[in-house]
């Protein structure tokens, strides 16, 4: 049996960072067909667990046994209650989704911080490493520095041209590897082998941006050749928010999650076809109307930014 016909099941627990030990029913809307699902949700604030590379925006930890599925009902669940932020997620393959953002972190130059010249530095961000020995920086590592994160990403991506995320990809039914668009609901490609299939630990952000593509920058990703990169998915997630009312919610290692309020209707399916189809450079002739057949009827989708 496929991971993807073992998907839905329960629903999730949120415990609160209190420790007062309540709990609250999260039953996710997204349809669920058979049992394994198991969603735990710890309201870390801003104290978040270690990761590969610091979390900067206020959230929670989720535990369990899950897949991005999961993720993206939760999101949807939570998100009405924090009209000031946007909920990202890291997606599906964290260990993965983690490195991969924290080299494009590097590469582009967002992780340059000269902390002897940049204001608002939160203590957490500096470390002693021995007994005696005053403590370095050792990079952006607290909530309250989002905003540093902010500008610099979005100097960043002020640096490149709105439509530079077009013919960056190969189109992939699935049939040799990750599709390259899967609904969210109800159906699930029957796809085996997926080592990725179900996470363990992820983690959903609430970042105080004022779009739902500003909030990349609390998780960029993007960073092997071939994929599309940081850059280019700001500007893809901007460009489907403002045509479609598509709104980002999270980035993993393959995946960038996109929903909306309501379904997308047949018209307006045939035309979000058009438009992703610009995104491939290597695609069949009827790419779009496979794209609008997927999306048909879906409030949420996950795209793949990455040639897998």
């Amino acid at each position: 049996m496929s991971f993807w016909t073992r998907v839905f099941g329960r629903g999730a627990t949120i415990l609160p960072a209190d420790g007062s030990g309540q709990t609250a029913s999260f039953e996710p809307k997204i349809p669920r067909k058979t049992t394994g699902f198991k969603l735990n949700a710890v309201d870390c604030g801003d104290e978040w667990p270690k990761t590969w590379d610091r979390l900067l925006a206020p959230g929670w930890a989720l535990e369990g046994h899950f897949t991005m599925w999961d993720v993206a009902s939760f999101v949807r669940e939570q998100r009405l209650a924090y009209p000031d932020a946007h909920l990202f997620a890291v997606l599906e393959d964290v260990h993965q989704a983690f490195y991969t953002s924290g080299h494009a972190l590097e590469r582009d130059g967002l992780a340059n911080i000269e902390p002897e010249k940049t204001p608002g530095l939160h203590p957490a961000s500096f470390e002693s490493f021995a007994d005696g020995e005053p403590a370095e920086f050792i990079g952006l590592s607290h909530p309250s520095e989002f905003p540093i994160r902010h500008a610099m990403f979005m100097d960043f991506v002020g640096k490149s041209a709105a439509g530079a995320w077009q013919g960056q990809l190969h189109w992939s039914d699935g049939k040799h590897g990750c599709p390259s668009i899967v609904g969210g609901t109800p159906e699930r490609p029957a796809i085996s082998g997926w080592e990725w299939g179900w996470d363990k630990r992820s983690y959903v952000m609430r970042v105080p941006a004022k779009t739902a593509a500003e909030a990349i920058a609390a998780f960029p990703n993007g960073y092997f050749y071939g994929d599309l990169q940081a850059d280019q998915n700001y500007h893809l997630a901007k460009h489907l928010d403002e045509t479609f009312d598509l709104r980002i919610f999270g980035l993993g290692a393959t995946y960038a999650g996109y929903m909306r309020d309501t379904p997308l209707s047949k018209s307006e399916a045939s035309a979000l076809g058009a438009n992703l189809a610009k995104l491939y450079s290597k695609a069949p002739d009827d790419v779009a109307k496979q794209i609008a057949d997927i999306v048909y009827g879906q409030h949420t989708f996950f795209l793949s930014y990455a040639d897998r």
